[in-house]
């Protein structure tokens, strides 16, 4: 919980007492960093990796089944939650699922979440999803908020009144106005994190459609099954 003297945006706060939470990198067997409640003030900073939890606050078991139980704790008793996330002076983030880990073709793992979240600063980024699992390189697939992004088309005095939204993402000032967003983003990122190419979509993604899940989250592999051609088209143009 966020101590209410000095909260950080971004993380859950402190460890509560009697629970101990530890990061352990993928792919190790080794934990980077523990914490629990009592160790306050603590300044602890870790790689990131899975979250593991100890304490009164986790379950036994699943009821009744247990593979399931044995699938989700390990020998020392932790419970993996499959949340991604680090400790940043003693503070929890919680920066994605496992499940949603990219792997590309070279072996870097991706994890999609923080990108995605950087480019909703944009004000105009409505839906974004970031594709590259087995391939060597990250595209996007991108959803405006369409009322934002005529604000911004307006200010820059380009006229679109009589454009329809996917007439709208046609114009070249629109698409030279995402093409900045995505070069200042990889002037920063991680060269497997950046973005190569880049679509931009009229249409939302929707629970309706079978896009979102009902509490509104990504259905990645709906997404870009249904999207595949596009996907396979922004690869084409760099010959891959």
């Amino acid at each position: 919980v966020n101590p209410l003297d000095a909260p950080r945006y971004g993380t859950v706060g402190h460890i509560l007492p009697g629970v101990t939470v530890a990061i352990q990198p993928l792919g190790s067997d080794e934990i980077s960093g523990t914490v629990s409640g009592s160790d306050y003030p603590t300044s602890i900073s870790t790689p990131e990796g899975e979250i593991l939890v100890k304490g009164p606050n986790v379950m036994r078991e699943y009821w009744n089944r247990p593979e399931k139980t044995r699938a989700a704790f390990d020998e020392e008793g932790w419970y993996h939650s499959g949340d991604v996330g680090r400790f940043e002076d003693g503070y929890l983030e919680i920066t994605d699922r496992i499940k949603h880990m990219i792997v590309t073709e070279g072996g870097k793992n991706v994890y999609p979440g923080p990108i995605e979240e950087t480019f909703k600063t944009e004000g105009w980024i409505d839906q974004i999803v970031a594709v590259g699992e087995g391939r060597p390189f990250l595209v996007a697939l991108v959803v405006p908020d369409f009322e934002s992004l005529r604000m911004r088309a307006r200010d820059e005095g380009i006229d679109h009144s009589d454009h329809t939204d996917a007439e709208l993402l046609e114009l070249d000032a629109i698409q030279r106005i995402s093409q900045d967003a995505f070069t200042a983003y990889n002037r920063e990122a991680a060269a497997y994190e950046k973005i190569r190419n880049f679509r931009l979509l009229a249409e939302p993604f929707t629970v309706e459609e079978g896009t979102l899940t009902p509490t509104l989250k990504l259905r990645r592999s709906v997404i870009e099954k249904r999207h595949e051609d596009l996907i396979d088209a922004m690869y084409e143009e760099f010959g891959q």
